[in-house]
């Protein structure tokens, strides 16, 4: 019989963090850029080639458990950008390695001394060189200059036509679901619906192996307070569940501990299937989005301080959704069930209010709310002909959504490394290091590389933010204490 012993490790930092930054480069350069190649992923049931470095770091194990935590610690930086922005994980992995092998690799720094010098001097350096990217940033005009940030993303002149029409469409505030299509081909609809920044209260909601929670016409309870007892949760859903709908949102000011942790357990013991939300904004901010996301899918927004019961629910206070789909920070409601004169209401309020002088911030607000509410999402539907080619297909497409939407938002900059290799600052490390994107892709594919690439100015900062955050984290570690499990007879 093998038994599972678990000890702890503890190595010298400088050559774990050398080794297991290089095999990490190694295993996602080649997929870098448009000439990208792919790699073969062993899931254990099944086999795919991926040619996404996203998707391929996901599954990049090392053997050594030292140098595995390294990987760990690299990761959960890359996905920070990957939640904020959609994209960049590659090129913000690439960046980190070139700054750790000049910093470790140097023979005149000693770690001590020079080395938190050093980290000072590049994290300067990071300041220098996004007011550099954000000055030369340009805001996008035209639907071709979409087309060609999304075709960047993704080499696929089908997906890019159809991101940056759809997108130039529905106008920048507007946001596009994607999902798998039982087909074979890529199609695009239009339907009611709205995006919130905020995700689900614990990850043990999660019912996806993309790390989303989905759940499929639930019905969706909004309370303007925070649910404090987890009898007072069942005493909401108790209309709902005993008429045998048992996925249920709730979305309210906050969850206790104690409520959480029991909803989990209803879960795993099947008795609803659940996505509990808190509500967006601040303060009072928090009735108004309550008040948005009822005009979406309909019902009540439960509200004790306007003399609701919150003890006795009545089953019109309850709205409804084709789907709702949530990540860590963002969740998405479509086809919601609210009434079409309702949502028009909530509209007219809303420009109502931009008529009163406000903060110019607020103002802006306002106005992202009232697009939403007057727009729609648009869901593309990627089709294919085996699942395996449809999971990388799809995950192109988000790629190339994200960095669409973004570039449409916050700006373009120089796309295919330019923009990173024009840039000098007061670091000479961080400058060598800025080099290597454009490097690498000429690498990988020179003749692919066009002079009229944009990438969104927002993906490029959160990448070289990630990347300097990360390097300097690694240089100013002295030891690795990793987790070694043992396999005895």
């Amino acid at each position: 019989m093998n038994n599972t012993r678990t000890k702890k490790v503890y190595r010298e930092a400088t050559n774990v963090v050398l080794s297991a930054t290089e095999k990490y480069y190694n295993y996602v350069a080649p997929t870098y850029g448009p000439a990208g190649k792919s790699v073969l992923i062993d899931e254990g049931y099944s086999l795919r080639a991926v040619d996404d470095g996203k998707i391929a770091s996901q599954s990049f194990e090392l053997e050594d458990e030292c140098e595995n935590a390294i990987i760990k610690y690299i990761r959960q930086a890359a996905n920070k950008t990957d939640d904020r922005v959609g994209d960049g994980t590659t090129t913000a992995a690439v960046i980190t390695t070139a700054l750790v092998k000049e910093i470790l690799e140097h023979k005149d720094f000693s770690v001590t001394k020079s080395v938190p010098k050093e980290v000072a001097s590049i994290q300067k350096g990071l300041l220098e060189a996004i007011k550099k990217i954000r000055k030369e940033s340009k805001k996008v005009k035209t639907k071709n200059e979409l087309y060609e940030v999304a075709f960047n993303s993704f080499n696929d002149t089908e997906t890019a036509t159809l991101v940056s029409e759809t997108l130039f469409e529905l106008g920048k505030d507007a946001f596009i679901s994607v999902e798998d299509s039982q087909g074979t081909t890529m199609e695009k609809e239009v339907v009611s619906g709205l995006q919130i920044e905020k995700g689900f209260a614990s990850p043990y909601l999660i019912t996806s192996e993309k790390g989303h929670c989905e759940i499929s016409s639930p019905t969706i309870l909004l309370v303007n307070k925070k649910i404090d007892s987890f009898d007072g949760l069942v005493k909401l859903l108790t209309p709902m569940v005993n008429i045998g709908k048992k996925d249920v949102v709730v979305v309210a000011d906050g969850f206790s501990d104690d409520v959480i942790r029991n909803t989990i357990v209803s879960k795993i013991q099947g008795l609803i299937r659940p996505l509990l939300l808190e509500t967006p904004g601040f303060g009072t901010s928090k009735i108004q989005s309550l008040k948005d996301i009822c005009a979406i899918v309909g019902g009540h927004v439960i509200d004790p301080q306007q003399g609701d019961d919150i003890e006795s629910p009545k089953t019109e206070w309850f709205g409804s959704a084709e789907l709702v789909r949530s990540d860590r920070n963002l969740t998405t409601f479509l086809n919601g069930g609210g009434r079409p004169k309702e949502k028009l209401n909530r509209v007219l309020e809303l420009q109502r209010e931009l008529e009163t002088p406000t903060s110019p911030m607020e103002t802006e607000r306002l106005k992202k709310r009232i697009a939403q509410l007057s727009g729609g999402v648009a869901i593309i539907r990627v089709g294919a002909l085996t699942e395996h080619e449809q999971k990388t297909k799809r995950a192109k497409v988000d790629d190339a959504v994200n960095a669409t939407t973004v570039a449409f938002r916050g700006g373009l900059s120089l796309g295919g490394g330019v923009t990173f290799s024009d840039i000098e600052t007061s670091s000479e490390t961080l400058n060598k290091a800025l080099k290597l994107p454009r490097e690498l892709l000429e690498k990988n594919g020179k003749e692919f590389l066009s002079d009229k690439v944009y990438d969104p100015t927002e993906v490029l900062i959160a990448a070289l933010e990630t990347a300097v955050s990360t390097a300097s984290g690694l240089v100013m570690l002295s030891g690795v204490n990793a987790i070694k499990d043992k396999e005895e007879e």
